[in-house]
């Protein structure tokens, strides 16, 4: 992103997919003991976000800003009736198939938890920096209602957050 060199690609710029992105600094936050130092959102037109919290975590919501899909330390997940799978690449008879791992849901309970915890702190941070003084960029530049949209969304998902159909 912005901020800091990294191998991944600089989501504000390139991201177009999002027709509305913001890049954020966080100062106070961390994930399982790893510190995040930035916080990109992005909003497709059809009103759907997605939350990079560096490169440890993204969480994407549907229409219903449940979660639709999540990649977290490597692996991958998607929303089925409720539940999260894990997508998992095998090779078969020459071809890739995507496997379906169906997550127990004592663990998938515990994530949600963490996931609200990291939703909460972000939004603590932000609201006690001020935001703006976080604010690395935002596209469209015109966008005077993308930071304030996305904090509300971080308030109403750090204790409403479930998992999509």
């Amino acid at each position: 992103m912005a901020i800091n060199q990294q191998k991944r690609e600089n989501l504000l710029q390139e991201a177009t997919a999002y027709s509305r992105r913001i890049l954020l600094k966080l100062s106070n936050v961390s994930f399982r003991s790893k510190p995040i130092d930035e916080l990109f959102a992005g909003c497709r037109p059809n009103g759907r976000w997605s939350l990079y919290f560096d490169e440890l975590l993204v969480i994407q919501l549907d229409s219903e800003e449940a979660i639709r899909r999540l990649f977290d330390d490597g692996k991958k997940f998607m929303a089925v009736k409720g539940c999260l799978v894990e997508l998992v690449q095998a090779q078969k008879g020459g071809h890739v198939e995507l496997l379906q791992i169906p997550q127990a849901q004592a663990p998938t309970t515990r994530w949600i938890g963490e996931l609200k915890e990291l939703l909460a702190l972000s939004y603590r941070d932000l609201a006690a920096s001020r935001s703006e003084k976080a604010l690395v960029g935002v596209i469209p530049e015109s966008d005077q209602q993308v930071l304030a949209e996305l904090l509300e969304l971080l308030s109403r998902k750090q204790s409403q957050l479930t998992i999509g159909a």
